[in-house]
């Protein structure tokens, strides 16, 4: 974001450059609008794509921690904790069944709900409820679970974009592309076993 408000403020003076010159305005405005839609289309795309974890507030932030012990012995209280794949897969081996809500804040779909219903309606089958957040913005808020609330470790896979580490994350926990186990957010685990991916938990 540094370095596209840094291209924009040199488009600016392109832009003044221009006016000072009859023979190449028109040339110099339409270069200078191609780039302005350029720089604010690949700004659009780090903003949407990003893992929200820079938008956090630095109190938010410090509330952000690696998980340094078995999942299990976590607290519900007020921390994000980062978790890689083999941390969780070490949690569901223990576990009868279990079902992992591959959360997104943002996301509006009907099948998307609030991460408390998400839980309260796993416990009402029998299973197990375990939150793993994908992107980080819209965590803080989210209500008193019974259960931590976690987050892809996102540093694991060299990038920001949720898109990239989300689907290495559970392609690596369920051994299943996107494709293969389809586009839902709950992915049930028995005895630490991938069954199945439900689009709907109600």
């Amino acid at each position: 974001m540094r370095k596209a408000s840094i291209a924009i403020s040199l488009l600016c003076s392109l832009s003044c450059m221009a006016q000072g010159n009859d023979t190449s305005i028109k040339y110099m405005k339409l270069r200078v609008l191609t780039l302005y839609s350029l720089i604010f289309s690949l700004s659009a795309c780090v903003s949407v794509n990003g893992s929200g974890y820079e938008s956090l507030t630095d109190a938010q932030k410090g509330k952000v921690v690696r998980c340094e012990s078995s999942i299990g012995r976590l607290g519900n209280g007020h921390s994000v904790y980062q978790i890689t794949v083999a941390q969780l897969k070490e949690y569901l081996d223990k576990q009868d069944s279990v079902i992992v809500y591959e959360y997104l804040p943002f996301c509006s779909s009907e099948n998307c709900v609030s991460p408390i219903l998400a839980e309260k309606l796993c416990t009402s089958k029998g299973y197990s409820f375990c939150l793993v957040a994908t992107t980080y913005d819209g965590l803080f808020g989210i209500g008193e679970l019974h259960h931590p609330i976690l987050a892809i470790d996102f540093a694991q896979y060299h990038t920001n974009n949720y898109k990239k580490y989300g689907r290495a994350f559970y392609k690596e926990l369920t051994g299943k592309s996107l494709s293969e186990r389809g586009y839902g957010r709950y992915h049930l685990f028995v005895k630490g076993k991938y069954l199945a991916t439900y689009c709907s938990i109600r």
